[in-house]
C-alpha cells in the first residue's frame, strides 16, 4: 500500500512507530508536514508540500493532530479533498467535526444517553460567577491538550483568577474525587484488550502522563469496553483515545475523546503494539 501520513513538523515519536510498522509489512510512506502545505483551490485542486505536489493516488491517508488555529482548516480541507478517493483515517469524523471540543463532545455524549460528568456552559462571564456553585470545582477549557486546559477552583474568587477577563469557554463540573482514570484506545470500532489506567500524582488533578501520572495495565472490563465502543461509534473514528473514569461510588463518566490520541504511554504500560494494529486496521479497511 501506499500511505501519506501528515504530522506536525516537530512530532517524532508517534511518527517513527507508524513508518517502522508500516515499512516492516512493506508498504511506501510518504511524509508531509502541515506546516509545509500550500493548496491550490479553482478549477483544478491541488495539494502541495515545500517539495512536491501530492497526488490522490495513495490508498490510505493518516492525519495527526494538526497546530492550531488555521492548521485545523488545512487538516478539514485534507480529509475532504484526499477522502474522495482514498481511505483517511477518521475521515467521516474529521469533515462533520473539524473541530471537537469538550464542549461539543459532552453534548453530543448526553445526547446519545452515554455517561458524562453533568456541566453548565456560560456565554458571559458575569452570569456565571454570579451563580451558585458547590465548591470546589472544575472548569475545564473547551479546546486543550495534556491536561493543561483542567483547573480546580476551591472558592468563587479562584474561579475568577482561572477565567481572568476572558469570554468563558469553559465547562464547569462538580470535583468528583477520584485521582484515576482509563486510556482506552478503540480501533477499528473495536476497543483493544488492555486498558492503561492513569493515577495523578499526588495534590494534582491531571493524570496525564506527560504531566507526571502514572500509569499501570488492566484488562479491559466489559463495561469500559461497551462504553468507549458506543462513544467510537457516536463520533464516527477509526482510531481514538477515549478517557474514562469512575467516582466513588462506582459509576463511570466519560471525559474525552482524542482522535490524534498520543499511543506512547499506552504500548510502555499495556505491551500492546498500538502501530502495528493501526496499519492492520488500515489494511482492513482498504483492502475489504
Amino acid at each position: 500500500m501506499k500511505i501519506l501520513i501528515f504530522t506536525k513538523k516537530e512530532t517524532q515519536f508517534i511518527k517513527k512507530r507508524l513508518v517502522d510498522e508500516a515499512r516492516e509489512r512493506n508498504h511506501q510512506i510518504t511524509l508531509a508536514s502541515y506546516e509545509e502545505l500550500r493548496f491550490r483551490i479553482g478549477d483544478k485542486f491541488g495539494i502541495f508540500t515545500s517539495d512536491q505536489e501530492l497526488g490522490d493516488d495513495y490508498d490510505a491517508v493518516i492525519l495527526r493532530i494538526a497546530p492550531s488555529g488555521v492548521m485545523v482548516y488545512y487538516k478539514d480541507l485534507l480529509a475532504r479533498s484526499l477522502g474522495q478517493k482514498n481511505f483517511v483515517v477518521n475521515g467521516e469524523s474529521f469533515v462533520k467535526w473539524p473541530y471537537l471540543g469538550k464542549i461539543t463532545q459532552n453534548f453530543l455524549l448526553a445526547q446519545a444517553g452515554l455517561p458524562i460528568i453533568q456541566s453548565q456552559i456560560f456565554a458571559r462571564r458575569k452570569e456565571l460567577l454570579a451563580s451558585d456553585f458547590e465548591f470546589p470545582l472544575v472548569a475545564k477549557k473547551h479546546f486543550g491538550k495534556l491536561g493543561n486546559s483542567v483547573f480546580k477552583a476551591q472558592s468563587k474568587s479562584e474561579l475568577a483568577e482561572i477565567l481572568g477577563g476572558q469570554t468563558p469557554e469553559f465547562l464547569i463540573q462538580p470535583f468528583l474525587a477520584t485521582g484515576e482514570d482509563y486510556r482506552v484506545i478503540v480501533l477499528g470500532g473495536k476497543a483493544l484488550p488492555k486498558v492503561m489506567k492513569k493515577v495523578a500524582p499526588e495534590g494534582q488533578l491531571a493524570t496525564n502522563i506527560s504531566r507526571g501520572g502514572i500509569a499501570v495495565a488492566e484488562e479491559i472490563s466489559d463495561e469500559l469496553k461497551a462504553l468507549s465502543e458506543n462513544a467510537a461509534e457516536v463520533f464516527k473514528v477509526d482510531y481514538a483515545g477515549i478517557d474514562i473514569m469512575y467516582d466513588t461510588n462506582g459509576k463511570p463518566h466519560i471525559l474525552e475523546i482524542n482522535r490524534s490520541a498520543n499511543f506512547s504511554g499506552f504500548e510502555d504500560a499495556t505491551g500492546i503494539n498500538v502501530a502495528k494494529l493501526t496499519i492492520e486496521m488500515i489494511e482492513k479497511k482498504v483492502n475489504g
